[in-house]
């Protein structure tokens, strides 16, 4: 210490040197003399520590550090790393795939919520757009990628199987549901209709199985295009005074309508409610 308190600097101007500084506020960061301080104090401390390797308990006892197995981590990183370096990092990898699972779902729910509105056409200026743009002679639930797709329409599109299993028709005047494309029969795990399909008739919607007078179900077209199966449940289904349109039902909520947490639940394999209240609310007016 008398060395680093007795230091004094000489100056050059001119060719001239001019006589001893003596400092008074210490030695500061950047000052030339700093590193020797530092390498002094390393050398010092090395000497201390090889004299006294032999007595590791007392160095402990002197520096008032102990010894630990387990020396833990600093900023998250382990202090001590071995060989298995697959195992010691493990956590970190554990711990971004659980992330990235996590940001992977909340993408699904919020893609699920814009499909939903798209189908409902909520904002008729988006849906019309992405329509002329991805699926214009069918719907959301048929549409396909395609080629060069937008990073919104990837984004969306990641939800449709999800939208798929929550989707119900239920049937109103019957004019705009396509009677092979979409499901609307009262069946919860399957309201598709299931009887053989004839091409030319691809375009038929639901309306065109109802008498001409809105007053019920033509039972001669019934008998002669559908199986047992199809009839029997459309036959369940009463339409006279529904000349409201038809509309989408939300089957995983009981009030029928979209939710983020029903779409969770259904991901993550939960019980979800609201098949019950989609029955009667096809087979209710």
């Amino acid at each position: 210490m008398y060395f680093v308190s007795s230091v004094r600097y000489s100056f050059s101007h001119n060719g001239e040197v001019f006589g001893a500084i003596t400092p008074k506020r210490g030695i500061r960061q950047g000052d030339p003399i700093s590193p020797y301080i530092y390498i002094m104090g390393a050398e010092g401390l090395s000497v201390i520590i090889r004299r006294n390797e032999e007595d590791r308990e007392n160095v402990c006892a002197q520096l008032e550090v102990y010894e630990n197995d387990d020396p833990g981590k600093y900023l998250g990183m382990p202090m001590r790393v071995g060989r298995n370096k697959t195992s010691v990092f493990s956590f970190l990898v554990d711990h971004v795939d659980h992330k990235l699972q996590s940001w992977s779902m909340q993408n699904i729910l919020n893609a699920a919520k814009h499909a939903w509105r798209l189908i409902n056409n909520t904002n008729p200026l988006v849906t019309n757009t992405m329509k002329v743009r991805y699926y214009l002679d069918t719907d959301f639930l048929e549409a396909v990628l395609g080629a060069s797709p937008s990073f919104m329409w990837h984004y969306i599109m990641a939800s449709q199987e999800l939208v798929k299993q929550g989707c119900k028709r239920k049937i109103g005047d019957g004019k705009n549901t396509r009677v092979w494309q979409i499901s609307w029969l009262p069946c919860v795990d399957n309201g598709f209709f299931t009887s053989e399909f004839h091409n030319e008739l691809k375009d038929i919607v639901v309306h065109n199985l109802m008498d001409e007078g809105h007053q019920g179900w033509d039972e001669d077209i019934l008998k002669d295009l559908c199986k047992d199966r199809d009839r029997e449940m459309i036959q369940q289904i009463p339409i006279l005074g529904r000349s409201r349109p038809d509309s989408w039902y939300w089957i995983l909520e009981n009030h029928g309508y979209f939710s983020v947490k029903s779409c969770y639940r259904r991901i993550r394999g939960g019980s979800t409610g609201g098949k019950g209240c989609f029955l009667e609310a096809s087979l209710g007016n």
